[in-house]
């Protein structure tokens, strides 16, 4: 039996994803805190120079001026017009008035000597006209003349039908031409589902330089930081072209000479990284360097879940741990416990003796309490009257008000480890006075005020921590390794997918179509090894995204 709990193949329930809320494009996006980078750091390091310190408070001073200013407020409404303004208008229109009775009745002069039923006849077909009742001479007109809106919204209708039919037609009939060449999902240029590229080159990758190691991909992750970054809209974006996978499980191919000669490292040997992107591929180089091992006999799977989520979630109760003590006893709250990182935070505290508490939509709350946490509404507003001052440790990866609720929610000896903020860019466009959206901005603020104004407050890079810090990371990944075997904790994994479903599945998750887990690619599965369900849900998801198009475009005609 595997030491993983794997929910199924691929399940079409709505379990991951949070609110969903529609963004500039129309599409949809799930709210969720899976796949949230994680960019923190340790309380007290902050800077080595205590002027660096005041200069970044005094520069956050104005930066918390700008935002409440903006952010709070959004766009600014449109002047009323002045009374002269109104006087004018008031004056054309009258004119206007005028000028069309003098034509009515210059008409109704020149029929002066029509019958009288010819008038009445005449009259109330005027006044049908005039009120659009559904004429034939309105109705002919309509069909012959189309509005530009509704021309505009037939032409982006057409088009998005057809993009997306063709997208999901070349996904399902790709083949590949040699199997051990490389294969890799691709983005080429920011946008939706249909921006990602599946590419065959005909050769397999060497080491770029002396310190790069080729390793052959046996699995990676798929999150929804990889949507958010395809769609150009995140705190931690790739420049183009980038290929998706943030996590990978592998075995070495290549090496470069310094690789072989300054590391232990061999052919063969079952390696694991976090990388910012590339992973989604059947090879990926690396310098030896950012590579850690994986421990004899751990399954792959396990082994990348492990590593994606539950070894980030180790180092952040890590960062609230006083005097390295467990946390018997401890009330420890998790905002957005639905999400993988989520789940595998509450599955430590709970392991270590810990009163978890969680926030999530209601729907997650039973699989929630099953797993022991105790569950409240994801809305601040329904669960603060409740936990305010009472906790802890505070974990935090949404940030749905700055981290405002989080902080109040602790003690007066409570740590809030603050490690993403994905509801800042997965609930739509934040309009602030001319600026068409200043998500970015309100990124930086909330980063800010976590690092430098809340009070007992950490912030948690992922990735930072990873590359600064490699054996600590390390040693964490090993230990977790061993309770994965001993079966101390069981990584859930959403769902399996070949390369040519990485888009089936990143439509899913923004769809929220997913079950609990971990999203994981396999990109050497055979096309008999593919999910016939999650193609089926790929397709009903891009149905109901062309259906959601069609109304927004509707909407704004």
């Amino acid at each position: 039996m595997d030491d993983y709990t794997e929910a199924s193949d691929f399940v079409s329930i709505d379990r991951r994803g949070e609110s969903i809320s529609e963004d500039e494009t129309g599409f949809t996006s799930s709210h969720s805190t899976e796949g949230a980078s994680y960019e923190d750091e340790r309380e007290g390091i902050v800077s080595p120079v205590a002027g660096l310190l005041d200069s970044a408070k005094e520069g956050l001073g104005a930066l918390g001026t700008f935002a409440e200013s903006t952010l709070g407020q959004g766009a600014e409404q449109p002047k009323s017009k002045s009374k002269e303004e109104e006087g004018v208008a008031s004056k054309a229109d009258n004119k206007a008035i005028s000028k069309a009775a003098s034509k009515a009745e210059s008409k109704a002069g020149s029929k002066a000597g029509s019958k009288s039923d010819g008038k009445a006849d005449a009259k109330e077909e005027s006044k049908t006209d005039i009120k659009g009742v559904d004429t034939d001479e309105s109705e002919t007109s309509s069909k012959r003349i189309p509005s530009t809106s509704s021309r505009a919204s037939a032409r982006v209708s057409a088009a998005t039908t057809s993009t997306l039919d063709d997208f999901m037609k070349k996904m399902k009939a790709f083949e590949v031409k040699n199997v051990e060449h490389q294969l890799k999902v691709q983005v080429t240029e920011n946008g939706n589902v249909e921006k990602l590229e599946l590419q065959e080159l005909a050769y397999i990758p060497k080491p770029n330089t002396p310190a790069d190691i080729v390793i052959k991909v046996d699995c990676s992750t798929i999150t929804l930081q990889d949507c958010m970054i395809r769609r150009g809209k995140w705190y931690e974006m790739q420049s183009l072209p980038f290929v998706p996978g943030s996590d990978f499980v592998g075995t070495v191919a290549y090496m470069g000479k310094d690789a072989g000669r300054y590391s232990t490292f061999k052919i063969g040997d079952k390696v694991a990284a976090c990388v910012p992107s590339g992973s989604n591929a059947k090879y990926i180089v690396v310098p030896y360097y950012n590579i850690i091992r994986v421990p004899p006999g751990a399954d792959s799977v396990v082994a990348l879940c492990l590593l994606s989520n539950y070894v980030p979630a180790r180092e952040a109760l890590d960062l609230a741990r006083k005097l390295n003590t467990p946390f018997t006893g401890a009330n420890v709250l998790v905002i957005g416990g639905n999400g993988p990182s989520g789940l595998a935070t509450i599955e430590l505290a709970l392991l270590e003796g810990a009163n978890v508490f969680a926030t999530a939509d209601e729907r997650h709350h039973e699989y929630l309490s099953n797993l022991g946490a105790t569950c409240f509404p994801i809305d601040p507003n329904k669960w603060l009257p409740t936990l305010q001052g009472k906790m802890d440790v505070v974990l935090d990866s949404v940030c749905l008000d700055g981290f405002e609720s989080s902080s109040l929610a602790l003690n007066s000896a409570g740590t809030l480890v603050c490690t993403g903020m994905s509801a800042v860019y997965t609930q739509g466009q934040i309009r602030a006075g001319f600026l068409r959206d200043v998500r970015d901005y309100k990124a930086t603020y909330c980063k800010m005020r976590a690092k430098y104004v809340i009070k007992n407050s950490v912030y948690y890079d992922r990735m930072e921590r990873y590359n600064t810090a490699p054996n600590e990371y390390a040693q964490h990944f090993r230990y977790l390794c061993h309770l994965a075997s001993k079966d101390s904790i069981k990584p859930m994994v959403s769902s399996r997918s070949p390369l040519n479903l990485v888009a089936a599945t990143q439509r899913c998750i923004e769809h929220g179509d997913t079950s609990y887990g971990v999203c994981v690619c396999t990109p050497w599965a055979t096309k008999a090894e593919q999910d016939p369900e999650m193609v089926a849900a790929a397709a009903s998801a891009t149905k109901e995204e062309h259906d959601s198009m069609e109304a927004v475009t509707s909407t704004s005609d």
